[in-house]
């Protein structure tokens, strides 16, 4: 129904107020709180807002999506060494997937597609396991969202491109801790991991080389969403980056002073 669950705003709440004695003394310009894509969506979000607020005695802004999207491409260009080259910036999120092209001097393109970890996990992977025909399900649906892109994306109309988030960063992880990658991600790479994973058994069971603790519930749909932007925009290989929404926070920050 669009509101959040009481559990999970309290849980919110209480992880906030941990923040709370490392605010102090902190000058308020120095203070950035941001809210995304459940921020947008949610109906029942002012008083959470609200709640926020007077918990860290600061605003909390809420960013569009292509706000989101915008400074998740300064945090990654910000900390690249070749900044003027052309870059496809791609954030696979719980909620939502940002997509940034362009690189240090200009911005060409900025998307928030309504693809997420949460809800395509609890659609398509509840038990988090998966058949070839779970994902393959999985995958066309989230090409509906991705399609649309291509009217605007050129074929070649970048040099690299970037995946960040812990949703990229942990399939990288198993990929190499499966000897199927040294670093990034291909699409070679990335189909023989779905052949492996498809099989049917419980990611428990499978026990995977390198996924990290705590990321198997967003595994799998995050595998469908990586899987289908590579192959719907044609994208041979995708470099990993651990810099996004925090560091272009911190740079914007900077440009303002």
């Amino acid at each position: 129904d669009q509101r959040l669950a009481v559990p999970a705003k309290y849980r919110a709440f209480q992880c906030l107020q941990n923040f709370v004695n490392e605010l102090v003394g902190i000058p308020a310009e120095n203070i950035s709180v941001v809210g995304t894509d459940i921020f947008r969506r949610a109906s029942d979000i002012t008083p959470f807002v609200e709640h926020i607020q007077a918990i860290l005695n600061a605003p909390v802004k809420v960013l569009s999506g292509e706000q989101e999207a915008r400074i998740i491409f300064r945090g990654v260009i910000e900390h690249l060494d070749q900044k003027n080259i052309d870059t496809l910036v791609l954030d696979i999120g719980g909620g939502s997937t940002e997509i940034a092209l362009g690189n240090q001097d200009s911005v060409a393109l900025l998307r928030s597609l309504p693809i997420g970890c949460i809800e395509y996990g609890a659609q398509f992977f509840p038990e988090q396991r998966s058949t070839p025909e779970q994902f393959a399900e999985a995958v066309g649906q989230i090409k509906t969202h991705i399609e649309p892109l291509k009217a605007d994306i050129r074929p070649g109309s970048w040099q690299r491109t970037i995946g960040t988030s812990g949703t990229v960063l942990s399939i990288e992880s198993v990929l190499q801790g499966m000897a199927l990658s040294n670093a990034g991600i291909s699409q070679n790479s990335l189909s023989m991991l779905v052949d492996r994973v498809c099989c049917g058994k419980t990611l428990e069971d499978m026990r995977l080389v390198g996924l990290p603790p705590g990321k198997s519930d967003i595994f799998l749909p995050g595998l469908a969403i990586l899987y289908a932007f590579l192959e719907e925009l044609g994208i041979s290989d995708l470099h990993t980056c651990q810099y996004d929404l925090r560091e272009g926070l911190i740079a914007t920050m900077l440009d303002q002073r």
